[in-house]
């Protein structure tokens, strides 16, 4: 595009107290059995890997029945 400059986002977690503890890092994973207790990201990134999971499978039933 014209007149626009492409910019690189590196993100690093400079939270402090309380916040960083309710948040977590951004890396921060989490399962099943933890998810309650978890800090705000862990689920975030829990939420993310079941939605994709989820995609997959919906993509290949997409294809199971296309292909009926």
């Amino acid at each position: 595009m014209v007149g626009t400059t492409p910019i690189a986002a590196n993100v690093t977690d400079n939270l402090s107290g309380p916040i960083k503890q309710l948040l977590g890092s951004r890396e921060m994973l989490t399962d099943e059995s933890a998810y309650s207790s978890a800090p705000a990201n862990a689920k975030i990134n829990y939420l993310e890997k079941r939605i994709v999971e989820l995609q997959d499978k919906v993509d290949a039933l997409k294809q199971i029945i296309e292909s009926k």
